[in-house]
């Protein structure tokens, strides 16, 4: 019910969304954007970096819980979690996202145009982290890792730093 078929022309048209609506906050940003976009296979890099955990480029709920994990990693620098963590936060994804009807109903179109924009983004995030964890720079990595969590709060609304990751999936800290 979230799974949906892939189709390269939807995927090319969120790229430019993308690049259009960075533009007009950084064209700086936009332009790195661009040639990012046009040298990376965003669902191919997806399946190397989440594809083992058993998330799929064409589901919804897998990319949805993918950036919900990318993001609270990177905003609150944790170390990869297991496996079972992995898979709890996806079921409870899932779960809540076929809570709403919305989203079980949209075509095939819509649900790969509200995924792309967060695959997008979650591979972009596990890029950058990793570039960070490279060439450590404190006062960098303090600052992505706040913008990462300002993105999540407003695009998704989840404060991923009062959360905690346990085996049945995200949960507010005590």
């Amino acid at each position: 019910m979230l799974v949906f078929q892939r189709d390269p022309a939807v995927l090319a048209s969120v790229k430019k969304q993308l690049v259009r609506q960075t533009g007009q906050i950084d064209p700086a940003d936009a332009r790195l954007l661009k040639q990012h976009s046009a040298r990376r296979d965003y669902p191919e890099a997806f399946e190397a970096l989440f594809g083992h955990y058993g998330y799929q480029d064409n589901n919804l709920a897998d990319i949805a819980a993918a950036c919900i994990m990318q993001g609270w990693r990177i905003a609150n620098d944790r170390p990869e979690p297991s496996a079972k963590a992995w898979r709890a936060l996806q079921e409870q994804v899932r779960g809540l996202l076929l809570g709403r009807p919305e989203l079980v109903r949209a075509s095939n179109q819509q649900k790969q145009q509200a995924a792309d924009q967060l695959l997008i983004r979650t591979v972009l995030m596990a890029d950058a982290w990793q570039q960070l964890k490279q060439k450590p720079d404190r006062e960098l990595a303090s600052e992505f890792s706040d913008s990462m969590a300002a993105m999540l709060a407003s695009s998704m609304n989840i404060d991923v730093r009062r959360l905690q990751l346990t085996v049945h999936g995200m949960r507010d800290r005590p």
